[in-house]
């Protein structure tokens, strides 16, 4: 009887386990998404929120991709228009993303630093809190 009691304990706290990883893996997935500008475009946030921004992985690699995109030479066509600007500005300045091209090299830069410190952060999270059995 005991055992039974014992199979159905460690069903539900296994169940509640995943649901646990489940929640907080959806909560930072959405986290970062919705900070990173995929999905919210960086001048669309309230200004008490653009560290989110800065501080989202993902943003580094969006700027990255936007600046080497629309900065090349096809999206120079300057269109017609009051502000006298190219296509890729137009397209940059809609997204929040009007960066100058340096900014290639600190996305790329940032995004190399995120690796290291998180691959630091796991190493040491693993040498002191164990593994897991």
């Amino acid at each position: 009887m005991s055992y039974s009691r014992f199979i159905w304990q460690f069903l539900l706290f296994f169940a509640v386990h995943l649901l646990a990883a489940t929640v907080a893996g959806s909560f930072s997935t959405f986290a970062i998404l919705s900070l990173g500008g995929f999905i919210l475009p960086l001048s669309s946030f309230p200004s008490w929120m653009t560290w989110g921004f800065w501080m989202s992985p993902l943003s580094y690699g969006e700027i990255g991709i936007t600046v080497n995109e629309f900065r090349a030479p096809r999206w120079r066509k300057v269109s017609p228009g009051p502000e006298n600007i190219s296509v890729g500005e137009q397209i940059m300045r809609r997204r929040g993303l009007l960066f100058e091209g340096y900014f290639y090299w600190i996305s790329l830069g940032a995004l190399f630093g995120f690796f290291v410190l998180f691959n630091i952060v796991s190493t040491i999270a693993l040498t002191y809190l164990g593994r897991p059995s």
